[in-house]
């Protein structure tokens, strides 16, 4: 499985989005706090909105002193109605005089005014108010701008984590929708179509375990297949075993016959036809422990490799005795003059169940009236026998199940088969390695 690196982490990654993120509303902030915060007072200083608000104050003033006939020195009275505004601050001025200051922030007087000084300049007016005992002028700085400006910073703010969430919960998203991309994707699994490829984007943890599902995909698929593999092959098996079967268990019923109905000629004949029925029940056994052998290397999936003989020295009896067969059911046969001298990778019971299923072949759709022959050549890769006869004119077409099953043994030894028709005379070659 591949490392992850650090810097591929999703930890990683989602943390440096955060940082991006973060530095990017910061700056947002910034720009936003400079420029608007800036436009806006101007924009305020430069308007009748603090003037009007003033005068709106001074009016007030203005009706409190008239309906209680306060003096310009009465502080309390002062203090009262100050406290009720929404004012930082107010001077009262008489003949140039100081009189009174009204303090409503949690500032010094000093940093009020330079708080005020710094925004909006020396942008106050004095207006006049008739107290009980004179005129006097007086001077206010209402909280009211100050409200305008904490407006605009929460906006400010409410901006910069705006564009901090978006660039956060678009990195987020990219990662919850790659994980709803693998669970439609795994439902597509479940659901049996295992041919369906597992997207794998990008270089972290999710896509480790994307790359992980797709390898456990093409496994399981891979392991369907060799099940399916198994099962046909099994049963090729069965039908291939079940055919073979048949030709020596029909000899050997055949001599049976014979030794029962006593269809022979002497002693000698009557032995030789017991010991070909003992030989065609020494086959069936052989052919049953094939079946076995095969369904356990089957199943086991094991390719054992098969010894090696002489060629003349596997093929010389069997070809022997099947000719000695044939020419008992009516057929001449030409049996190879010379055998290579060389040795060949192969099976003896799987060479009896061969010639087994091409004599059974022969006496079903071979023409008596020609010879069957029987060549022993070599290609230069495989050394084999070639059998060659006429076909009967009103013979009808096998099953081929007898040819699949030559065409099987002979791959599993490692060997060739093919076959050729051509003037109505069909060969088979079996060559091996």
């Amino acid at each position: 499985m591949q490392v992850i690196k650090k810097t591929q982490s999703i930890y990683f990654q989602l943390a440096a989005v955060l940082v991006a993120a973060l530095a990017v509303a910061a700056f947002t902030f910034g720009v936003l706090n400079i420029t608007v915060s800036d436009y806006v007072c101007r924009k305020i200083v430069n308007s009748d909105y603090v003037v009007n608000k003033d005068i709106r104050h001074i009016q007030s003033l203005q009706e409190y002193a008239d309906k209680y006939d306060i003096s310009m020195y009465d502080i309390e009275a002062l203090d009262k109605w100050g406290e009720a505004q929404d004012l930082n601050f107010f001077d009262v001025y008489a003949e140039d005089m100081w009189i009174y200051t009204g303090m409503y922030s949690p500032k010094t007087t000093a940093e009020t005014l330079m708080d005020y000084y710094s925004k909006y300049g020396d942008s106050g007016n004095y207006y006049p108010v008739n107290f009980a005992d004179g005129t006097a002028d007086v001077y206010v700085y209402g909280t009211y701008a100050s409200k305008i400006d904490n407006y605009i910073l929460i906006a400010e703010f409410i901006l910069s984590l705006i564009v901090f969430l978006g660039i956060s919960m678009t990195a987020i998203r990219r990662i919850i929708t790659y994980i709803c991309t693998l669970k439609n994707e795994i439902e597509i699994l479940e659901g049996g179509n295992l041919e369906y490829q597992i997207t794998v984007a990008g270089s972290n943890e999710l896509s480790e375990l994307a790359a992980g599902l797709d390898k456990m995909r093409k496994s399981f698929a891979q392991q369907i297949e060799t099940e399916k593999n198994l099962i046909n092959s099994n049963r090729q098996m069965i039908t291939e075993m079940s055919h073979d079967l048949r030709t020596p268990l029909t000899n050997l019923m055949l001599y049976l016959e014979i030794l029962r109905l006593k269809k022979y000629r002497d002693e000698d004949q009557m032995n030789r036809y017991i010991d070909k029925a003992a030989d065609k029940a020494g086959q069936l056994k052989q052919i049953s422990d094939s079946l076995f052998e095969h369904i356990t290397r089957i199943s086991m999936e094991i390719s054992e490799p098969y010894a090696r003989h002489p060629f003349r020295d596997v093929l010389y009896d069997v070809i022997s005795e099947m000719t000695e067969y044939l020419s008992d059911a009516g057929f001449e046969v030409k049996a190879p003059a010379e055998w290579e001298d060389t040795y060949i990778t192969a099976d003896i019971a799987g060479i009896n169940r061969i010639t087994g299923n091409i004599t059974s072949n022969i006496i079903k759709y071979a023409d008596p009236e020609f010879p069957v022959v029987i060549d022993a050549r070599s290609t230069g890769v495989y050394t084999g026998l070639k059998f060659s006869n006429r076909i009967k004119a009103t013979g009808k077409a096998g099953s081929g199940i007898g040819i699949k099953s030559i065409q099987h043994l002979m791959n599993e030894m490692g060997g060739c088969m093919y076959t050729e028709e051509k003037d109505g005379v069909f060969s088979i070659y079996i060559g091996f390695r």
